[in-house]
């Protein structure tokens, strides 16, 4: 196990919730570092000495005062956070949990174990995330979408949780960097399905070449531009302008002014005569 899948930052302010924490991630025998802070503010100081694989988040940890979502987002940033509140907060991460940057597990009943489990799916996760490293020697393609989705969404889930949280208060903001702010939200968003849509590509790579057009063979262009239909399709060429029709001479114009002057002649010479 690498170190960073090792290791599960506990973030919780209850001391017998965090005793009940530990016992249970302990429980399933694997050697796992479990690092603890009282605070998120705290959680993200110790993330400069060893980024955690996953955090867990007790709403304890966080002051009244405080927005849920705000501390869960600034944890994203780093690695995916499993978040343990009360039911009725679960709404304030809809965002986090959407975009796969976050898991809410209520806190009522058997919570502690259910937080574990989430924790332990989101180390062994990451494990596979990991390994996938090694492509293109090893691996699949399913398992690459996986990482890409995994390893693009939680930066991404701060950016765009970041930038909601400032437009929160745009109206302390200038005009300008609301509109700034807005352009980084949108363009976050389109880069998150853009995420989406290449991770199912590759964990369904026969659906994604089903619905991709098929390359036209040389018969088939060839044939097409062969064709009448090729052909009305293209822009008539320019006409080419005629030359203007050469104006022929009157056949025997000589023979034709000779015999009139031979006329007139015969005529005059009538007259005399006459």
């Amino acid at each position: 196990m690498r170190d960073r899948e090792g290791i599960i930052q506990v973030v919780c302010a209850d001391s017998g919730l965090t005793r009940l924490y530990l016992a249970e991630l302990q429980r399933s025998g694997k050697p796992y570092q479990l690092p603890l802070a009282l605070s998120p503010a705290n959680a993200r100081r110790s993330f400069c000495q060893s980024e955690p694989a996953v955090t867990l988040l007790d709403e304890s940890a966080v002051p009244a005062e405080e927005s849920l979502e705000s501390a869960a987002a600034q944890l994203a940033e780093t690695a995916p956070v499993v978040v343990v509140a009360a039911p009725e907060r679960q709404g304030e991460l809809a965002f986090l949990i959407a975009s796969g940057a976050a898991d809410f597990v209520p806190r009522v009943g058997w919570f502690v174990s259910l937080a574990a489990n989430s924790v332990e799916r989101r180390v062994d996760l990451a494990a596979v995330s990991a390994d996938v490293r090694a492509l293109p020697d090893g691996g699949s393609a399913g398992d690459f979408g996986e990482l890409l989705r995994h390893e693009v969404n939680n930066p991404l889930t701060g950016i765009l949780g970041n930038a909601e949280l400032l437009l929160a208060g745009r109206d302390r903001l200038a005009p300008g960097s609301v509109e700034r702010l807005q352009t980084i939200a949108k363009l976050a968003v389109r880069l998150r399905e853009t995420v989406r849509r290449l991770s199912y590509a590759f964990a369904n790579p026969d659906a994604a070449s089903a619905s991709s057009p098929e390359p036209t063979s040389p018969e088939v262009t060839t044939r097409w531009r062969n064709s009448d239909a090729h052909r009305s399709t293209r822009s008539p060429a320019p006409a080419q302008s005629m030359p203007p029709p050469r104006s022929e001479p009157a056949a025997h114009s000589h023979e034709t002014e000779r015999d009139a002057a031979v006329a007139r002649l015969d005529k005059t010479s009538r007259s005399r005569t006459e």
